[in-house]
């Protein structure tokens, strides 16, 4: 029997269709509804990813019907496949047609097509959507039941929902891809466990919490010890650490004027502490972080549940938490803004060590600004010889002035507690070995300096100590009516207490005698007396000097290459075998002859009282600019040479 060509055309075009129904459904079917969604809406990395929205977009309508379009799509591979191997059995048999059409439909029908639209799904889905949408509405009425009660029995299609430990597992697939940085993996499994992780896993510990007692003194010492830790929020304790009262913001300190003034933080309390939020440790992390961040504070305070045996429940604190302990816990890693910051680079640890610095009481850099530096400049030249213009002119004396430290020194209100004086008892070899030590020794000769210091006499100081036209007040070695200074009753008594320790300790002989070494010609005297315990503490002052906090500027016969202008404050000289005390004041200066002189060694001794700041030069940064100043006139003279050659 002879077989029409038109049978064989409708096998052809069945087995693309048996193809078409394979491939969508791989294809289409096995694309999920919420991924097609998210590749709708960006962003963009790539022109693929660009490419691929479109592809979604146009896919999206029709996928979305779910049990509908697989009914349709099954009905047509069953329909197709089974009239293929119906019309194979009538050209060639049974078990020969069957064999065939089994091998054409497996080979063309299913292998081939589920292999293509498996990997181009989003390609092949969008080049076949309007012959799919053609069959859907061709099975409609078959199809829209079948699929109505699929969706009432199963539901309507979800989509692929993963559990927070499968995403875990999915992350942690796509970082051995390479498509996360461990860093990301970890960020985005940190986030997943923010409503199941408590608070008191990331706070600190309040016995390691940084802290302030509400009774401590607002001075330089405090504000220095805030800035070098860095905290820009900290809690105030009154009592025991547990006990806190409030949070004080580093920020609201630059508004308190701590110059001549001493005030704890408890008589500002109203001003500068706020209220601190209490959280309970089992509160979980997203709603304490969301709190953070709708009511601007980053800053609480964990509270535990704490009941004692015949007592009524309390409140007990035991820990702080900030907004960076969750950031920090979501990021897996430290962040160095509030905590670790030895380890900060660039240009805010720059900025960090510019604010501790401010705060230190030793020095500053130069912090003055173009209109002080100018008339720093117009005095010196005008008052002091050395400044004048024929020696430095006016531009290099500014780059001086500029690149000066500017000194800020706190002091014991005592007078020359801690000098060493070059009396009738100390010879230079002695006082330069004291110099040297005086860690060791300083404290063992105090004593009897003091005693020296209650020693009235007249005289002047030498010519190295200058003084101001404009400080009308201030006591200066050009004045006749030179003020003394008194010391209190406490001072004398010690006095008299020395001079009889003094008389006991020179009979121990030769065992209470320093090692005079080589002594100087000038007032030797035939034999040393003994040291004495200082009054003043020992500790304090050892700590000043650990610190790099020293209050005396000379100290008579030490050589020194320093010249000091005073711009605020006072500073007291002492001068002459007598010991005369004079008080200088701002504008007033000290140790020009450091300047003019190689070896400069005072005959006087002077420290800060209180508190002064005191412009300081160098005898090496004089001198350099000294030879710029000769270097830009030489080259302004060859240059008027020059022209004058020309016009000649």
């Amino acid at each position: 029997m002879e077989i029409p060509w038109y049978i064989y055309l409708i096998i052809v075009i069945l087995q693309f269709l048996s193809a078409m129904f394979n491939g969508l459904n791989i294809g289409l079917m096995g694309l999920d509804t919420r991924y097609l969604e998210l590749m709708t809406q960006g962003p963009f990395e790539t022109k693929e990813d660009e490419k691929n929205a479109v592809y979604a977009k146009k896919i999206f309508p029709l996928r979305r019907r779910g049990n509908q379009l697989l009914t349709t799509i099954l009905l047509g591979c069953a329909s197709t496949n089974a009239i293929i191997s119906v019309l194979m059995a009538e050209i060639e048999g049974d078990i020969k047609g069957f064999l065939i059409s089994t091998s054409i439909i497996t080979i063309f029908g299913e292998i081939l097509p589920q292999a293509l639209s498996n990997k181009y799904s989003l390609q092949i889905s969008t080049f076949l959507r309007w012959p799919t949408y053609f069959f859907y509405y061709v099975t409609f009425l078959f199809a829209y039941p079948i699929g109505a009660i699929l969706d009432k029995i199963l539901g309507e299609e979800a989509g692929n929902v993963l559990s927070k430990n499968q995403m875990k597992r999915m992350f942690e697939q796509y970082e051995k891809s390479q498509l996360l940085k461990p860093q990301e993996r970890k960020i985005l499994s940190a986030v997943l466990e923010l409503k199941t992780k408590g608070i008191g896993q990331v706070m600190t510990p309040i016995d390691k919490a940084f802290m302030i007692d509400i009774n401590a003194n607002l001075n330089q010492h405090l504000l220095k010890k805030i800035y070098s830790e860095g905290y820009s929020r900290i809690p105030v304790y009154e009592g025991e650490r547990e006990n806190i009262v409030g949070l004080l913001m580093t920020r609201d300190l630059v508004l308190i004027n701590l110059e001549n003034t001493i005030v704890t933080i408890k008589q500002l309390s109203s001003i500068l502490l706020r209220d601190i939020i209490a959280i309970d440790v089992e509160t979980k992390l997203e709603p304490v972080l969301s709190y953070f961040k709708e009511n601007n504070t980053h800053m609480g305070l964990v509270t535990t549940k704490s009941k004692e045996i015949g007592s009524e429940l309390t409140l007990k604190n035991i820990g702080i938490v900030t907004i960076e302990d969750i950031v920090e816990e979501i990021l897996q890693e430290e962040i160095e803004d509030e905590r670790e910051t030895q380890n900060l680079k660039g240009e805010r640890k720059l900025l960090k060590n510019r604010l501790i610095y401010l705060f230190t009481d030793h020095k500053a850099k130069n912090q003055l600004n173009d209109a002080e530096i100018i008339a720093i400049c117009e005095f010196l030249q005008l008052k002091v010889d050395s400044f004048h213009s024929s020696i430095l002119d006016k531009e290099q004396l500014y780059l001086l002035i500029r690149n000066c430290d500017v000194v800020d020194i706190e002091s014991d209100s005592n007078p020359f507690s801690h000098i060493i004086n070059e009396t009738n008892y100390f010879t230079r070899n002695q006082l330069t070995y004291l110099n040297e030590y005086q860690n060791m020794d300083q404290m063992q000769f105090d004593k009897h300096l003091q005693k020296k210091e209650t020693a009235k006499g007249q005289g002047q100081l030498k010519n190295s100590i200058g003084t101001s036209p404009y400080n009308t007040d201030a006591q200066t070695p050009f004045q006749n009516n030179v003020e003394e200074i008194e010391l209190d009753d406490q001072m004398r008594q010690q006095q008299q207490q020395d001079d009889d320790n003094s008389k006991l300790l020179s009979s121990r002989g030769e065992g209470g005698e320093l090692n005079t070494g080589n002594l100087d010609e000038e007032e030797v005297p035939e034999e040393n007396k003994p040291l004495n315990d200082s009054i003043m503490g020992s500790i304090e002052f050892k700590r000043k000097l650990q610190q790099n906090i020293d209050p005396i500027l000379f100290v008579r016969g030490i050589p020194t290459t320093d010249f000091y202008l005073i711009l605020q404050g006072d500073v007291l000289v002492c001068s002459g075998s007598e010991g005369f005390f004079i008080k200088l004041s701002s504008y007033d200066y000290l140790g020009l002859k450091a300047l003019q002189e190689q070896v400069y060694k005072p005959d006087f001794s002077a420290k800060v009282l209180n508190q002064a700041k005191l412009l300081k030069i160098n005898q090496s940064q004089y001198n350099q600019f000294i030879r710029n100043s000769k270097q830009s006139k030489n080259q302004e003279l060859m240059i008027s040479d020059k022209q004058d050659i020309q016009l000649q």
